[in-house]
Order: structure tokens, then sequence, then C-alpha cells
């Protein structure tokens, strides 16, 4: 039975950490990893590029669909001074295979305009937030069975 699903993208860009302070897991490529730049990483097409990126590539788990999981999954990474993708980690996740759909498709991300610090690319630490929500038509009928 196909479910109608809506998929509602929030992105949020925070920083979690300061300068130069690293987690146990990152990986140091090329030196110091900054929150905070002068100008900032930015996905290909800005943030409708995002948008558009994730509504054609994140798919609803289907233990989420089921069990009517919805919330909010926190991804932090690295945007490299090439603009790959780096050390790619739930902060906060929500369970029922969203974590996992998540890490799936920031992991998979094309490559990023990278920040620059003094004129230079540099390495820059950021959070994303990506929402999973059911439709309503979803939910109802979830309640329904």
């Amino acid at each position: 039975m196909k479910f109608k699903l809506f998929l509602l993208i929030l992105i949020i860009t925070t920083f979690l950490s300061q300068a130069q302070v690293h987690n146990q897991n990152d990986t140091i490529i090329d030196g110091t990893v900054y929150t905070l730049i002068e100008e900032p990483a930015a996905f290909p097409g800005g943030v409708v590029g995002f948008y558009d990126y994730l509504g054609k590539n994140v798919k609803y788990p289907r233990l989420a669909a089921r069990s009517g999981t919805e919330g909010r999954v926190f991804v932090q990474f690295i945007v490299e001074k090439d603009g790959t993708i780096s050390n790619v980690d739930v902060v906060k996740g929500i369970g029922s295979g969203c974590d996992e759909e998540a890490l799936r498709v920031m992991k998979m991300m094309p490559k990023w305009k990278p920040g620059k610090t003094n004129g230079e690319p540099a390495r820059q630490k950021l959070v994303q937030v990506i929402e999973f929500k059911l439709t309503k038509a979803k939910k109802t009928k979830k309640r329904n069975h």
C-alpha cells in the first residue's frame, strides 16, 4: 500500500563548536576547522539548490512511516577546503531509520563552495537540520488501523 508522504525539509545552519575545537571523531585533514568564518561555505545553487537536492534524494524510511515517527535529525559535517564533505555524523536523531537516511543523503552531497577566511579556502564545521514530517492523510490512516 502506497502512502502519500510529505517530507518537509527544514534547513537550519548552526554552528556547534568554537574554532580549533575538535570532536574526537574528526579527522584533521588540513589544519583548523572553523565554525564562524568570513565567507561561509555554500551548497551549489544556495539554499534553494539544497532544498531541491534534499527533496529529490531523501526517502521517508518505511519503519518511520509505519510507526508515525516524525522529527528533526541534526547532522554535523565538515566542508573541506576543496568543497568535499567529511566527518558526517548525527548529533541528535529520532531513530526509526531517519538518522540513517539523513546520513546517507548528506554523505552523497555534491561538492560545496568552500568557506574562506582571509581570502583563502578554509575547513568549516556545519550542522544541518533535516525534518521528517508525515502528511495529515498518513496520520489519519495510521489511527484508523
